[in-house]
Protein backbone atom coordinates (compact mmCIF):
# COMPACT_ATOMS: atom_id res chain seq x y z
CA UNK A 1 0.00 0.00 0.00
CA UNK A 2 2.22 2.60 0.81
CA UNK A 3 4.24 1.94 -2.62
CA UNK A 4 1.12 2.22 -4.12
CA UNK A 5 0.47 5.79 -2.43
CA UNK A 6 4.32 6.64 -3.14
CA UNK A 7 4.02 5.32 -6.83
CA UNK A 8 0.92 7.95 -7.03
CA UNK A 9 2.08 11.04 -4.99
CA UNK A 10 2.82 13.17 -7.86
CA UNK A 11 -0.98 12.78 -8.76
CA UNK A 12 -2.51 13.34 -5.52
CA UNK A 13 -0.58 16.59 -5.76
CA UNK A 14 -1.18 17.66 -8.51
CA UNK A 15 -4.81 17.51 -8.06
CA UNK A 16 -4.43 19.12 -4.90
CA UNK A 17 -2.29 22.37 -6.71
CA UNK A 18 -5.70 22.33 -9.46
CA UNK A 19 -8.40 22.30 -5.77
CA UNK A 20 -6.31 24.78 -4.26
CA UNK A 21 -3.81 27.09 -5.83
CA UNK A 22 -0.45 27.11 -6.26
CA UNK A 23 0.22 29.64 -4.00
CA UNK A 24 -2.28 28.57 -1.32
CA UNK A 25 0.34 27.95 1.83
CA UNK A 26 -1.91 24.90 2.85
CA UNK A 27 -0.63 23.28 -0.34
CA UNK A 28 3.18 24.69 0.39
CA UNK A 29 2.77 23.12 3.91
CA UNK A 30 1.86 19.62 2.46
CA UNK A 31 4.65 19.81 -0.16
CA UNK A 32 6.79 20.51 2.36
CA UNK A 33 5.35 17.82 4.59
CA UNK A 34 5.99 15.24 1.48
CA UNK A 35 9.56 16.35 0.88
CA UNK A 36 10.41 15.70 4.18
CA UNK A 37 8.59 12.17 4.39
CA UNK A 38 10.41 11.46 1.30
CA UNK A 39 13.50 12.41 2.77
CA UNK A 40 13.35 10.23 5.89
CA UNK A 41 12.19 7.30 4.06
CA UNK A 42 15.00 7.63 1.69
CA UNK A 43 17.74 8.47 4.55
CA UNK A 44 16.21 5.32 6.14
CA UNK A 45 16.80 2.91 3.13
CA UNK A 46 20.17 4.13 2.64
CA UNK A 47 21.28 3.46 6.15
CA UNK A 48 19.08 -0.19 5.95
CA UNK A 49 21.11 -0.85 2.41
CA UNK A 50 24.50 -0.16 4.67
CA UNK A 51 23.06 -2.53 7.09
CA UNK A 52 21.96 -5.44 5.31
CA UNK A 53 25.35 -5.30 3.52
CA UNK A 54 27.05 -5.47 6.91
CA UNK A 55 24.61 -8.05 8.16
CA UNK A 56 25.15 -10.46 5.11
CA UNK A 57 28.99 -10.26 5.75
CA UNK A 58 28.37 -11.06 9.21
CA UNK A 59 26.04 -14.00 8.36
CA UNK A 60 28.24 -15.57 5.78
CA UNK A 61 31.72 -15.13 8.39
CA UNK A 62 29.68 -17.31 10.80
CA UNK A 63 28.52 -19.56 8.17
CA UNK A 64 24.57 -19.38 9.34
CA UNK A 65 21.66 -20.77 7.27
CA UNK A 66 19.46 -18.45 4.94
CA UNK A 67 21.78 -15.22 5.32
CA UNK A 68 19.81 -13.84 2.40
CA UNK A 69 16.34 -14.51 3.83
CA UNK A 70 17.76 -12.75 7.35
CA UNK A 71 19.16 -9.89 5.23
CA UNK A 72 15.93 -9.37 3.40
CA UNK A 73 13.92 -9.18 7.07
CA UNK A 74 16.66 -7.03 8.37
CA UNK A 75 16.54 -4.83 5.71
CA UNK A 76 12.43 -3.95 5.91
CA UNK A 77 12.63 -4.31 9.90
CA UNK A 78 15.37 -1.40 9.69
CA UNK A 79 12.64 0.92 9.62
CA UNK A 80 11.22 0.59 12.85
CA UNK A 81 13.44 3.33 14.66
CA UNK A 82 16.45 1.53 17.44
CA UNK A 83 14.18 -2.19 17.69
CA UNK A 84 14.08 -3.38 14.23
CA UNK A 85 17.94 -4.74 14.30
CA UNK A 86 17.21 -6.21 17.68
CA UNK A 87 14.03 -8.00 16.70
CA UNK A 88 15.79 -8.87 13.26
CA UNK A 89 18.75 -10.49 14.97
CA UNK A 90 16.50 -13.04 17.39
CA UNK A 91 15.81 -15.62 14.93
CA UNK A 92 19.21 -15.75 13.55
CA UNK A 93 20.65 -16.18 16.76
CA UNK A 94 18.63 -18.92 17.69
CA UNK A 95 19.24 -20.59 14.89
CA UNK A 96 23.01 -20.47 15.10
CA UNK A 97 22.89 -21.37 18.75
CA UNK A 98 20.80 -24.45 17.76
CA UNK A 99 22.97 -25.51 14.99
CA UNK A 100 26.75 -24.06 16.27
CA UNK A 101 26.16 -23.68 19.72
CA UNK A 102 26.36 -20.89 21.91
CA UNK A 103 29.66 -19.35 21.02
CA UNK A 104 28.80 -18.77 17.29
CA UNK A 105 25.52 -17.28 18.54
CA UNK A 106 27.22 -14.94 21.11
CA UNK A 107 29.33 -13.92 17.91
CA UNK A 108 26.50 -13.31 15.86
CA UNK A 109 24.61 -11.19 18.53
CA UNK A 110 27.80 -8.79 19.34
CA UNK A 111 27.99 -8.51 15.70
CA UNK A 112 24.67 -7.35 15.05
CA UNK A 113 24.99 -5.26 18.46
CA UNK A 114 28.19 -3.42 16.33
CA UNK A 115 26.78 -2.99 13.45
CA UNK A 116 22.99 -1.79 14.90
CA UNK A 117 25.62 0.88 17.32
CA UNK A 118 27.21 2.33 14.07
CA UNK A 119 24.18 2.20 12.37
CA UNK A 120 21.97 4.56 14.65
CA UNK A 121 24.60 6.39 16.54
CA UNK A 122 26.59 7.17 13.37
CA UNK A 123 25.07 6.27 9.90
CA UNK A 124 21.61 7.57 10.62
CA UNK A 125 22.39 10.83 12.49
CA UNK A 126 24.89 11.51 9.18
CA UNK A 127 21.80 10.56 6.44
CA UNK A 128 19.17 11.95 8.39
CA UNK A 129 21.04 15.28 8.47
CA UNK A 130 21.52 14.82 4.49
CA UNK A 131 17.86 14.10 3.83
CA UNK A 132 16.14 15.59 5.97
CA UNK A 133 17.51 18.10 8.72
CA UNK A 134 15.88 17.06 11.67
CA UNK A 135 17.98 16.31 14.90
CA UNK A 136 18.48 13.28 15.97
CA UNK A 137 17.39 13.39 19.27
CA UNK A 138 13.87 14.39 17.64
CA UNK A 139 13.30 11.14 16.21
CA UNK A 140 14.70 9.60 19.08
CA UNK A 141 12.45 11.17 21.36
CA UNK A 142 9.78 10.88 18.96
CA UNK A 143 10.17 7.32 19.06
CA UNK A 144 9.66 7.12 22.81
CA UNK A 145 6.47 9.17 23.02
CA UNK A 146 4.57 7.57 19.50
CA UNK A 147 5.45 4.12 21.15
CA UNK A 148 4.51 5.24 24.64
CA UNK A 149 0.80 6.72 23.32
CA UNK A 150 0.10 3.84 20.57
CA UNK A 151 2.61 0.91 21.63
CA UNK A 152 4.05 -0.97 18.69
CA UNK A 153 2.06 0.97 15.66
CA UNK A 154 3.68 4.21 17.24
CA UNK A 155 7.24 2.95 16.78
CA UNK A 156 6.45 1.78 13.38
CA UNK A 157 4.88 4.81 12.45
CA UNK A 158 7.71 7.63 14.60
CA UNK A 159 9.12 8.91 11.43
CA UNK A 160 6.31 10.02 9.63
CA UNK A 161 4.28 11.41 12.84
CA UNK A 162 7.34 12.84 13.66
CA UNK A 163 7.66 15.06 10.34
CA UNK A 164 4.11 15.48 10.78
CA UNK A 165 4.05 17.14 13.74
CA UNK A 166 6.92 19.54 12.60
CA UNK A 167 4.69 20.42 10.01
CA UNK A 168 1.44 21.50 12.19
CA UNK A 169 4.29 23.12 14.69
CA UNK A 170 5.27 25.90 11.18
CA UNK A 171 2.80 26.57 10.44
CA UNK A 172 1.62 28.72 13.75
CA UNK A 173 3.64 31.77 14.45
CA UNK A 174 3.55 30.64 18.53
CA UNK A 175 4.77 27.40 17.50
CA UNK A 176 7.33 28.01 14.59
CA UNK A 177 9.96 28.16 17.27
CA UNK A 178 10.08 25.03 18.24
CA UNK A 179 10.66 24.09 14.37
CA UNK A 180 13.71 25.91 14.29
CA UNK A 181 14.29 24.66 17.10
CA UNK A 182 14.52 20.61 15.90
CA UNK A 183 15.50 21.66 12.01
CA UNK A 184 18.73 22.54 11.16
CA UNK A 185 19.10 24.40 7.96
CA UNK A 186 21.80 26.37 6.38
CA UNK A 187 21.08 29.91 6.00
CA UNK A 188 20.90 30.07 2.37
CA UNK A 189 17.93 27.63 2.86
CA UNK A 190 16.21 29.57 6.03
CA UNK A 191 12.70 30.80 4.78
CA UNK A 192 11.95 34.82 4.78
CA UNK A 193 9.09 35.12 7.61
CA UNK A 194 6.53 36.96 6.94
CA UNK A 195 4.38 37.03 9.81
CA UNK A 196 1.93 40.88 9.63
Amino acid sequence: AVIMLLAEAEGYIQRLRDSVGADNPAFAALRGFARDLMGWLIARGQVNVIVTIAVVILLLALNVNGALIWAVMTFFLGFIPFLGLAIAALLPALLTFVQQGLTSALLLGLGYFVISTISENILWPKFLGRGLNMSAAYILVSAFVFGWLMGIPGILLSGPLSVFLLLILSLFKETSWITNMIVTRDQSEAPEENYS
